[in-house]
């Protein structure tokens, strides 16, 4: 999504000027109109279909350490062997990478969804949710498949941008990486 978003606002420096690009294309870009919208739709249904139901699966491993040791917290047990719940602050989750496991941007996103999804629910400190920590990278590789699509209609050729974000909704790598809380 970054380098969607990156292209999309640096298209100025690196995309020829509307007008040479209408002489060179007979093609005039326009906004998508209703049937390539209702295409947009269908598609970004489709990817929401494909991706909800991975949002519960159990963590991977570098998931579930990037999500204890930066995003969320961890229980440990003291001297006298009673366990208690430690939350991870802020300096933790955007300075304490050790191993080069942690995203900084995914887990501070992460520790965001967490803390509002208690905030809303009420419930305690410690609890914790693989969906609500995969959200912010749904919501990302949702996101991306529409730039994709306003990419291709910015270059002049919106039917090629929808069919490029086609053909990523469905690739099975963007499916799996689209819900893994990963960078």
């Amino acid at each position: 999504m970054v380098i969607s978003a990156v292209l999309l606002f640096t298209k100025g420096l690196w995309l020829p000027r509307r007008d040479v690009r209408l002489k060179q294309t007979a093609m005039k870009p326009t906004g998508f109109g209703g049937l390539a919208s209702l295409m947009l739709m269908a598609l970004l249904v489709g990817a929401v279909w494909l991706r909800a139901p991975l949002l519960t699966h159990s963590l991977w491993n570098d998931e579930e350490y990037g999500m204890r040791r930066h995003a969320h917290g961890e229980w440990e047990q003291d001297k006298e062997g009673r366990w208690a719940f430690e939350p991870n602050d802020w300096a933790e989750t955007l300075f304490e990478c050790r191993v080069g496991n942690n995203h900084h941007l995914n887990s501070a996103a992460g520790k965001v969804a967490l803390s509002g999804w208690r905030f809303v629910t009420g419930e305690p400190r410690e609890a914790f949710s693989e969906a609500v920590l995969r959200t912010p990278a749904f919501i990302a590789g949702i996101l991306t498949l529409v730039l994709v699509a306003i990419l291709g209609r910015e270059m002049g050729v919106p039917w090629v941008g929808l069919g490029a974000a086609g053909l990523l909704a469905l690739h099975p790598w963007h499916v799996r990486y689209a819900v893994e809380a990963r960078g």
